[in-house]
């Protein structure tokens, strides 16, 4: 048999090692595109100020089985498909961002100056599983306080929900991106032809769908074909933006008076509701838009007021008329019980 001599043997090692080298830094190429699309995500929002935590660990995940139950007796009227994760999923990671956020989605904002808990796990710069963890500091169903407050986990997304979302993202991006300076012209047109914001009365204007115009727009250079036109329509977009942000404060502005007749009419018909069944219940509101409800009675105490959340609407039609926050008392006692109405 021919043996090697030493130089064969250090050149076939150097081309080993290299190509190692090649591998890997490719690999942490590839871990680096993930964890770059995911800094700020459309979905999972901006991690760009996030903690980064090393180091690595294994974690069995579980939604709290009170917010579950939270979720049963009392679903949304219009629950947003995303935030139907997993129960619970086990995952290893070897970093962890860690941001906090005044609300996510639907959760609604923070309370009691705590802000939600979103987090990514990563193992080898794979994302693994996407988190939203609320405070807590009494049991969402049975409002007993809890022993021990804290933070506690509401939403799991596994890495394959992960990907699917990566995948979405970049599908829209490659459309776009293959899109030629006439049809992004053509586009930004349909954008704003669904719009009409013509008529004197402000309640009836609509703008149509300003972000996706610009965007077309800003995608057409000045050395493009329809370069003139295209600005001539960003001018209309800025015109319309512009009109469009005193037509929402408006509306908004309408709305919150609206519903604060509809909270205001509620408390009237809940106080003759009480009244009519015997029971002395002082009804207050409070907070932003008067959208907390305070109600004390001296008849309050953990077993009437469950029951009387899980027996009737009440929580229902609180959450209809726009209440946020319902608070039951009974000062005699010392006692309070919070209910989040925006979970």
């Amino acid at each position: 048999m021919r043996t090697l001599d030493k130089f064969t043997v250090s050149f076939l090692l150097l081309i080993s090692l290299s190509l190692a080298a090649g591998v890997s830094h490719g690999k942490n190429q590839e871990q680096t595109g993930e964890q770059d699309k995911l800094l700020n995500f459309p979905f999972f929002g901006d991690f760009q100020k996030a903690r980064k935590v090393k180091g690595r660990g294994r974690a069995s995940l579980k939604v709290w089985e009170p917010y579950l139950e939270y979720l049963q007796k009392f679903p949304q009227p219009s629950p947003d498909p995303a935030l139907k994760g997993s129960d619970r999923l086990e995952v290893a990671y070897d970093e962890v961002w860690v941001a906090e956020r005044d609300s996510f989605r639907q959760f609604g904002k923070k309370k009691g100056g705590k802000p939600y808990l979103i987090k990514l796990y990563w193992r080898d710069g794979d994302a693994q599983a996407f988190t939203v963890e609320k405070f807590y500091s009494q049991d969402p169903v049975t409002f007993r306080t809890l022993a021990e407050p804290g933070y506690r986990l509401i939403l799991i997304h596994d890495r394959p929900f992960i990907l699917q979302e990566l995948a979405r993202e970049a599908a829209k991006e490659k459309a776009f991106n293959a899109l030629t300076p006439t049809a992004h012209l053509r586009e930004a047109k349909k954008a704003l032809a669904e719009g009409n914001p013509e008529p004197k009365d402000l309640m009836k204007r609509t703008y149509g769908r300003l972000a996706d115009a610009r965007k077309h727009l800003e995608a057409i250079t000045r050395d493009d074909p329809g370069y003139d036109e295209a600005r001539k329509l960003m001018k209309e977009v800025e015109g319309r933006e512009k009109d469009q942000k005193k037509h929402r404060e408006a509306v908004e502005q309408a709305a919150r008076a609206e519903m604060l007749k509809r909270r205001e009419k509620m408390v009237a018909e809940l106080d003759r509701d009480f009244l009519g069944k015997g029971l002395d219940v002082k009804i207050e509101l409070g907070g932003p838009d008067k959208s907390t409800i305070r109600m004390d009675s001296v008849l309050f105490s953990r077993p009437w007021v469950y029951l009387l959340v899980d027996k009737t609407d009440l929580l229902r039609d609180l959450k209809n008329a726009g209440f946020k926050e319902a608070v039951f008392s009974n000062k005699a006692l010392k006692y309070s019980w919070d209910v989040d109405l925006e979970e």
